[in-house]
């Protein structure tokens, strides 16, 4: 009986130890936590978000990245450099606005008036940036390390940006946003 009770032992343990050692391979693709931001317009006291139209965004490292071209947007994602402890944003908005009206005298019938328009489109531009602290965090043993990061301060012109709040400044992979930019 004492045999068999140390065998039955033996077994489980070794069981045991096979088992926990076994190659955790589910990792999904580790990827760098982005910067959540939401546009916003403040009027009379309410908070509402906003869309903007035509609007571009670049990345200012050292490799100069076009991020957003052109798209309408309510907000956007935003990568921090894993090198840094600061990085920048260029927002661009483009607006086509007509400059003056004349009358096409070419193609009009006798009696009808057809006008034509001449327009423009001017550019308005905000450098943005953020200031933070980077924190390597071990995922599991088959992911590997990630930068999380902690948003310290943001930075921007005030071409058409009126105030930035940081509502949330652990950068962490979520849907949450973590900054709000109010025009």
């Amino acid at each position: 009986m004492n045999k068999t009770l140390h065998i039955l032992l033996i077994g489980t343990l070794t069981w045991l130890l096979v088992w926990s050692c076994a190659d955790d391979d589910t990792c999904v693709t580790v990827s760098n936590p982005l910067v959540n931001v939401g546009f916003y317009r403040t009027t009379s006291g309410v908070e509402a978000d906003t869309t903007l139209s035509f609007f571009c965004a670049d990345g200012l490292v050292e490799n100069d990245s076009n991020l957003y071209d052109s798209v309408s947007v309510n907000g956007l994602a935003l990568p921090l450099s894993q090198l840094a402890d600061t990085c920048s944003f260029l927002f661009r908005y483009s607006q086509v606005d007509t400059l003056y009206r004349f009358p096409d005298t070419v193609y009009t019938r006798p009696g009808d008036t057809l006008w034509k328009y001449k327009t423009d489109t001017l550019y308005f531009y905000d450098k943005l940036t953020f200031h933070y602290r980077r924190q390597l965090h071990l995922i599991n043993e088959a992911c590997g390390f990630q930068y999380f990061f902690h948003i310290d301060s943001v930075q921007t012109t005030d071409t058409l940006i009126t105030s930035i709040r940081i509502v949330l400044p652990d950068i962490k992979p979520t849907d949450e946003e973590h900054v709000k930019i109010f025009f």
